[in-house]
């Protein structure tokens, strides 16, 4: 399956770039006006756990009125995901707390990622 080839990749990246965070300050910030690493990770972690949460409650929705499929949603998902377009950030996402533990960010994007996962097997076969 494709989509799973595809966040397996983006898997690995996340590993990686979480061991590149060892011994790193997360609190510090680079620039001024710039965010902390710590704020860019809590950043992705609700970024992609906002995701998730609005695919599963678009397919909630598919049971009150006719939507698009599983299969088109998907392929939306993965095409906005892919784009270099911007989106208006939801609240929350826009000014993210600063998240300083390394083991405590590892385990919350690990609990997103696998409902990615969830969600992709449960997609039908092309």
């Amino acid at each position: 399956m494709k989509q799973l080839r595809y966040l397996d990749k983006m898997e690995g990246e996340r590993i990686s770039f979480l061991e590149s965070l060892r011994g790193v300050d997360f609190t510090r910030i680079p620039a001024s006006g710039s965010w902390t690493i710590g704020q860019v990770c809590n950043h992705l972690i609700v970024s992609e756990s906002g995701t998730i949460g609005y695919v599963y409650k678009k397919l909630l929705d598919r049971y009150l009125i006719q939507v698009p499929s599983l299969k088109e949603r998907a392929q939306a998902l993965f095409v906005s995901l892919k784009t270099k377009g911007k989106f208006k950030a939801p609240k929350g996402v826009a000014s993210p707390i600063n998240t300083v533990d390394l083991e405590l960010f590892r385990k919350q994007w690990q609990t997103v990622r696998y409902a990615m996962r969830n969600y992709i097997l449960e997609l039908p076969e092309e």
